[in-house]
């Protein structure tokens, strides 16, 4: 099963360059099994080889491996490794560049000479492949460690140490090292080597790389192919004395126990002994716990602490009971560590030891691991085994008193068995139980009864889980107990300032678990190892290491830090939890922050270069250096130490020789300084470090996609030429009451600005408050409308107050992780090196955002000062826009802040551009740049419209002209628009798809050809930047709607764009003395000014045929055992229909809908009841009363007596609505339930927080007694709906109502939920749920919130286009389709919210549909398209020249894992049409598919030029050929 995951998932068999390992250093073993071990090892490879995976197995330590599978070494040295058979690669699967520790064992290290030698040594003799075992070895959390009595630290000694940071040099020595091993690559494998002595005892030998080498103290391994092409690898394998080697009569030294390699056979660029790598001083910073925001405490010194004690012995019901002793893992099977053995003993008050001062003692043996005694709830000692023998036995006095006394041992386990013979039969537990010093002798209790309690009463509540903490009664104190055992501690602190990894120093406890939020942290036990062991201030890395070799931490604890994830933390209210079992100090626990706290380097003159990038530069005649980094965020701050002479010691002590030079220091402070980044703006661009940019920024929001997306979201936008990655900061997702936080999941806004600052991308951070952003609420928390006396965006003290709150607190957030520039951060490091990542934060303060007002006015208007101001007062409007520029600046964040559309906005505060189109616009001041922070490139959707698109070709004319005309900064608004989850989406009626048509689609795909032609444009202006930023521009008429924009210093660099603004007809224009045709409406750039690289009309990059697959809803196999069931089982809970549990409150006409429910929920009931005589004339004809319903909005559903008697809804334009539908009456009592239904909050608009929603009028026609009005009648309400109340949706709610199972689950029956049990689609792609034969409701997957659905159609009456006219003036209803159709049919489900089985998928269908046919859709790229003239621009290469002959070229790449099988439709000549119906037209080059499957067939990308050796170009004269493409990938 987990091969075939594994195929289908894309993992293997691919790429070809895997390996794939079965069974494990068996053949140390194969004794403990007798003959079985042979068959064994034949079955496994066998077994292994038909799975057909198509990349080799290997089996380690196996030599008699079967010819199936590759025999693989393991081990400290494997250079003298043979395969067992000549046409097996020599393999290394297991280096072992330092060793694991044991609880109460010293520390072993294994020096990187040593490591560095044997990788050197293991290439020098033919090893071709080399796996470091472990490179980071990292933390065995919880209780996965072996042994027994592994540490939970896995630490290794490795490379990379167990926090995630370089261990150095080891790190960097190895770096070096493998540089030099690659630039032997080709001479490596290319040729056989020849071993040659450079001893005067030893003879030349020519060595086949499968042959047995002789032993020699000094020899070469040469590979020569005899065609210029060498590398030589010199050893020496004295482990005393250095050497001088004379190699094809060169001399060379050669430390003990060393390789030198020489890529040249030349030059040496490595010795393994010859370490000038940096190293460093790490240190392990301890901060105390501090309180948490989220405890009661924050105001307090101490902590709160809450302390649960468990029982020494039995706890709730006893497991079972038995006559001696039961093995301990046989028992517990690992379910804990814990197993409590107890028995009663009776003492008499005749006992002698009562009457003297002396004790019995209790004597026990066990087969390990570990041991407490209690005797009457008091701790009479412990015991435990060691690495090297879990046995123990235990002997001490302890206190018994006369009458009845409880004995209670609690038994323990430290990990088990990992390796061995039959190993999984090793036991652990009690053996023997006796009590010497009693009147009648030695008592044997070994055979006695002992009653057993598996486990811990805390474990088995989960007391350390976030949904159990409330599982027992906890006492607090801000005294927590000291030196108590079996005891639980529960506390609530902020994470530890700064970013640096953390350990948790429980240095003052004895032994025990430890949890943080739920999260297993793992076992602590701070045993010291024995001070009478043998330890090494300084370990000889010369001759053959083995793990007791360099030991270190002889009488200190094998562990006092016990890693803690940074991802663990919350940014407040974080539960940490530990279990103590003896006792220990609790108030002593600390956070330590792994530190580097200062480098080292010590270099010699003598040692090798390697930073050369390859062999043809090998020996380039620089001299030795001394490199030195220091992590991010920080800089070289002070020289402590630095010699040039004959310095002795290591890092850490350091000490001058008797030959020093005294300007060592001034030297090297000279070579280190640094300063802080400086970030600074004027007229013309940001400045940072004194360079101008030119920035491209994408708008990326991250809760409108998962943490699991944003890797590849913002990956995809740098490919596409972006250099920003910008995001709102979401208040109402982040404050959700006051005070309490939330940076989890879609609101880990810090993981978020580190994907981008790891991508090596700019940000802007938009911190608000106000976002509009077709969010709800506009970003603001609603519970703030309701803090009296608040009014929103205006000069009103409690709405300042929780703005500036809020936005220092999201201010210091990033400070305290070091996002800023000024702090040292990411930005600084552009100096040091282009590969570094840099992060640029802008702050926005976003007050009159207008874009939302754009629906009513047209779109060419320009918004600003005064359009919201009007609602306010101009002084209240005022005032608060200077006090939000003054708060804002007084963040001292380093960084500039800006308003969008705010013409007035004070210094030095920067105004910027709104608006499809913003080359028009200017600053309020000469003094800053030219902004654009949002340019729409399509537009948002609303339940019941069409669907807008904005064609690419406008999109790219704007953004030309905006840099055309002096733009410095432009921002896509957006460029993955994403998804509204749950219930976030603004309006009312925005969509929750959020797909807005922006360059990577909802599903984070890139949408072609829109990302494509963005993407060349954007090359393009780079090509031009240096130009534009230098130049001040001159402009030339070249017609009446036609102009150039020069850009030219006079030193030859020159950038010209050439605009065409006639909407109608395309232009030849003349510019220095060439023609060039202008498209209509269209610009194009030629950063040479000759060349034109782009044309914004001229769209060559690919576009693609995208559809939904539909996949039925597959039954888990958490469901049924029987995969092959047909029909699924259905859950069904069905709400009532009006009041459930007891009503909320009743009330005398109508309140708002909003104000009654604060957005807790969608839903508000409004019910009635009325009495219907029975002489009503309505019963006795056909006709039927009416009812009569107005509403504020936005949608509601009419039930009379639990019968849907009919809907009405708003829409995008008006909220409001009137109902009118016939209704069914009956004599005597009826109750009417209207369920009134808020679409999304208001998001913009002025006053828009106190536009409300739900009834205003309810009137019923056609009685007896004529109308009959209830809108002031008694109304008993209910908000919300029961499934909601009880969380039905979330996997810890699901069983808080009685559903009903059926595999006939009910259709078209309002009020319904629906439960089923599902596996994930097959493959990759991206999952829609397709709702199209539902009605309206919400959806859930596995708790997740996919959101509102509602499928309804738009009106067929709409004015839809068939074909965009890009030129013109673009706006929002010009290029709409969709008339008719649904305006949402599929909801995204993001691929991580699956799990490999067992999904639960609850709906909430409000008015009826059919959910047998829902289904999951993949979105899949299944064809891909290319139209492309002979006109079009061809792109300058990166070194910015090009041929003359180049010609443009039909590019086509499919999707990953796919190619191109299929080319559906090609024509080179006149072709017509669009992608997936193009035409031949009149002209046609009948080899044109034949052209293209030469080119593309059975590849996943290909290029076809435009030329006449590829097709007819002389078919159609007079006219410019065209190249249209359609292929299927697959």
């Amino acid at each position: 099963m987990m091969m075939d995951a594994l195929k289908c998932n894309g993992e293997i068999g691919n790429a070809g360059n895997q390996f794939i390992q079965v069974e494990n250093e068996y053949g140390y073993y194969e004794k403990f099994y007798g003959d079985g071990a042979k068959r064994y090892v034949t079955w496994a490879a066998k077994m292994a080889d038909s799975q057909n995976i198509g990349v080799p197995w290997i089996m380690c330590q196996q030599y008699d491996a079967p010819d199936l599978v590759i025999s693989t070494c393991n081990g400290f040295y494997c250079d003298q490794f043979t395969p067992n058979s000549p046409n097996k690669p020599k393999m290394w699967t297991e280096n072992w560049p330092g060793w694991f520790k044991t609880f109460g064992a010293r520390d072993p290290h294994r020096p990187v000479e040593d490591v560095a030698f044997s990788v050197a040594r293991f290439f020098q003799k033919g090893g071709s492949v080399q796996n470091y075992y472990m490179y980071h070895g990292g933390t065995n959390f919880g209780r996965t460690s072996g042994g027994p009595f592994i540490t939970t630290s896995y630490d290794y000694e490795a490379p990379i140490d167990e926090y995630g940071l370089p261990r150095l040099p080891k790190w960097g020595h190895l770096k070096e090292l493998h540089r030099a091993i690659k630039l032997s690559e080709h001479a490596l494998l290319k040729s056989e080597p020849a071993t040659l002595s450079l001893g005067p005892s030893l003879e030349l030998l020519p060595h086949l790389i499968h042959e047995e080498p002789p032993i020699m103290t000094k020899n070469a391994d040469v590979f020569d192919d005899g065609s210029g092409v060498c590398a030589a690898f010199l050893a020496n394998l004295d482990e005393k004395t250095d050497k001088n080697v004379v190699f094809q009569n060169v001399s060379y030294h050669l430390p003990a126990w060393s390789v030198s390699i020489l890529p040249d056979c030349k030059n040496v660029v490595f010795n393994t002994a010859k370490v000038g790598s940096q190293a460093s001083v790490v240190e392990m910073v301890p901060e105390e716990l501090q309180p948490s925001v989220a405890s009661p405490s924050k105001g307090l010194k101490g902590l709160k602490w809450d302390i649960f004690v468990e029982n020494a012995g039995i706890w709730g019901v006893a497991d079972f009971t038995r006559n001696g002793f039961v093995d301990h893992i046989n028992t517990t099977k690992d379910t804990t560590d814990y197993l409590w053995h107890t028995t009663s003993i009776i003492i008499g008050e005749n006992e002698e030891f009562l009457k003297k001062a002396s004790h019995p003692v209790l004597l026990i043996e066990s087969k390990g691991h570990a041991l407490h005694a209690f005797v009457n709830q008091k701790l009479q000692g412990s015991a435990s085994g060691n690495g090297s023998y879990s046995p123990f036995k235990f002997k001490k006095p302890i206190s018994l008193k006369a009458g009845t006394n409880e004995i209670a041992l609690l038994s323990m386990t430290v990990g088990l068995q990992n390796a061995g013979g039959l190993y999984e039969w090793v036991g652990a537990g009690l053996t023997s139980v006796k009590i010497e010093g009693l009147n009648n002798g030695t008592l044997d209790l070994s055979m006695s009864k002992w009653t057993y309690k598996i486990g811990l009463q805390g474990e088995h509540l989960g007391i350390y889980k976030p949904d159990g903490l409330n599982g027992v009664k906890w006492v607090s104190t801000s005294e927590p107990p000291i030196n108590q055992p079996l005891t639980w501690y529960k506390v609530v602190v902020d994470p530890p300032s700064g970013d640096e990894p953390v350990g948790l120093d429980m240095i003052h406890m004895g032994k025990g678990l430890a949890w943080l939020n739920g999260e297993e942290i793992g076992r602590y036990w701070p045993i010291k190892s024995s001070k009478h062991e043998k330890c090494v201030d300084e370990c000889d890395y010369r001759g053959k290491f083995f793990p007791d070799k360099c030991l270190t931490g002889c009488g200190e604890p094998s562990q006092r830090w016990y890693h803690v994830p940074r991802s663990w933390f919350k940014p407040s209210g974080n539960v940490l939890v530990i279990f103590e079992e003896k006792g220990g100090d609790p108030t002593k626990i600390t956070f330590s922050k792994r530190k580097t706290s200062s480098l080292c380097s010590h270099v010699a003159e003598d040692f090798p270069m390697v930073d050369q990038e390859s062999v043809s530069k090998v020996g380039s005649g620089k001299s030795a250096a001394a490199h030195l980094k220091c992590p991010k965020n920080t800089l070289i701050s002070n020289v402590k130490f630095a010699s040039f002479g004959n310095p002795t010691g290591r890092c850490g002590s350091y000490s001058k020789g008797d030959c020093h030079d005294p300007n060592s220091i001034l030297a090297v402070e000279k070579f280190s300084s640094c300063s802080a980044p400086n970030l600074t703006y004027d007229g013309r661009s940001l400045i940072v470090d004194g360079q101008r940019k030119l920035l491209i920024s994408a708008a990326i929001h991250y809760p409108r996609s998962v943490p699991a997306m944003w890797p590849g979201l913002v990956q995809t936008a740098k490919e596409g030429g972006v250099d920003v990655i910008e995001s709102y900061v979401f208040w109402n997702g982040h404050e959700l009451s006051p005070g309490k936080y939330n940076f989890e999941g879609r609101y880990d806004l810090v993981k978020f600005v580190k994907t981008i600052q790891q991508a090596g991308m700019y940000m802007i951070l938009r911190i608000g408050p106000f976002i509009a952003a077709e969010w709800k609420f506009g970003g603001i928390p609603v519970w703030l409308h309701y803090v009296p006396g608040t009014v929103f965006r205006t000069d009103n003290e409690p709405f300042k107050y929780y703005m500036q709150k809020f936005m220092t607190f999201i201010v210091n957030l990033m400070k305290q992780e070091k996002l800023f520039a000024w702090q040292g951060g990411p930005i600084i490091l552009a100096q040091a090196s282009k590969n570094l990542n840099l992060t640029l934060i802008f702050a926005e303060l976003f007050l009159f955002r207008t874009r939302y007002s754009e629906l009513s006015i047209k779109v060419e208007n320009e918004y600003g000062r005064g359009y919201y101001e009007k609602f306010y007062g101009e002084g209240p409007a005022k005032r608060y826009v200077t006090w939000a520029a003054k708060m804002a600046v007084s963040q001292n964040t380093g960084v500039p802040w800006i308003m969008c559309n705010q013409d007035d906005a004070p210094d030095p505060v920067i105004d910027t551009c709104n608006s499809f189109y913003c080359d028009q616009f200017k600053p309020n001041s000469p003094n800053k740049p030219k902004i654009w922070t949002e340019n729409w490139p399509g537009w948002f959707k609303i339940f019941g419209g069409t669907h807008p698109h904005r064609p690419v070709e406008d999109v790219a004319f704007s953004v030309a002209r905006f840099f055309q005309k002096g733009g410095s900064v432009q921002n896509y608004y957006m460029y993955h628009g994403g998804t509204n989850f749950g219930r976030t989406s603004g309006g009312p009626f925005i969509t929750t798809s959020y797909d807005y048509d922006a360059p990577i689609d909802e599903y984070g795909l890139p949408r072609l050809p829109k990302w494509g032609h963005l993407k060349e444009l954007h090359r393009a202006i780079k090509l031009s930047e240096h130009a534009l930023l230098k130049n001040e521009p001159t402009t030339l008429s070249l017609g009446p709607s036609q102009e150039a924009d020069v850009y030219e210093d006079g030193s030859g660099v020159c950038v010209a764009f050439l605009a065409n603004m006639n909407d109608k007809t395309d232009k030849n224009v003349v510019f220095r003395n060439v023609s060039y045709h202008l498209p209509s409406w269209s610009v194009s750039i030629l950063p040479d000014c000759k060349n034109v690289v782009f044309n914004t009309a001229k769209v060559g990059s690919q576009a693609t045929v995208v559809e939904m697959v539909p996949e039925e809803l597959q039954p888990s196999v958490v469901v049924s055992p029987n995969k092959v069931l047909k029909a699924l089982k259905w859950d069904i809970f069905v709400e009532n229909a009006g009041i459930w549990g007891v009503a909320d409150f009743t009330r005398y006409g109508f309140l708002d809908h909003i104000n009654t429910t604060k957005d807790t929920t969608d839903y508000l009931w409004y019910t009635i009841s009325i009495l219907v005589g029975e002489n009503e004339e309505f019963l006795k004809m056909t006709s039927r009363p009416v009812l009569l319903i107005e509403s504020k909005g936005h949608a509601l559903h009419a039930f009379v007596n639990q019968e849907l008697q009919g809907s009405a809804y708003g829409n995008g334009s008006s909220a409001s609505f009137k109902f009118e539908n016939p209704i069914s009456l009956k004599a005597g009592k009826n109750e009417i339930a209207l369920l009134s239904m808020t679409v999304g909050l208001m998001h913009a608009g002025g006053l828009y927080e106190w536009v409300g929603a739900g009834l205003t009028g309810v009137k019923i026609q056609g009685l007896s007694n004529g109308t009959m009005d209830l809108s002031m009648s008694s109304w008993t309400y209910k908000i919300g709906l029961q499934g909601e109340h009880w969380g039905i949706y979330n996997p810890d709610g699901l069983n808080s109502v009685h559903w009903e199972s059926t595999s006939e689950p009910p259709k078209y029956q309002p009020l319904t939920w629906y439960k089923v049990v599902v596996d994930p689609p097959s493959g990759d792609e991206p999952v829609g749920l397709d709702m199209i034969h539902m009605g309206k409701g919400l959806a859930w997957l596995n708790g997740e919130e996919i959101g509102r659905y509602w499928p309804i159609n738009s009106s067929k009456d709409e004015k839809c286009v068939d074909e965009c006219d890009y030129r013109g003036k673009f706006f929002q209803e010009k290029c709409v389709t969709g008339c008719g159709e649904p305006t949402q049919r599929w909801y995204h489900v993001p691929r991580s919210w699956f799990k490999p089985s067992g999904n639960i998928l609850v709906i909430f269908e409000e008015i009826g549909g059919d959910p047998t046919k829902i289904t999951f859709s993949k979105r899949k790229i299944s064809g891909l398209c290319s139209l492309i003239a002979g006109d079009y621009p061809v792109a300058l290469p990166k070194g910015g020249s090009r041929n003359d002959k180049t010609k443009p070229a039909a590019h086509l790449r499919c999707p990953k894992n796919t190619l191109i099988s299929i080319v559906k439709f090609a024509s080179f000549g006149n072709p017509t049409g669009r992608c997936g119906s193009y035409r031949k037209g009149d002209c046609h080059d009948p080899n044109s598919t034949s052209a293209i499957e030469k080119v593309c067939l059975g590849k996943n990308e290909c290029a076809v030029e435009l030329t006449e050796e590829n097709f007819d170009e002389g078919l159609c004269p007079g006219t410019t050929n065209k190249l249209a493409v359609e292929v299927v990938c697959s």
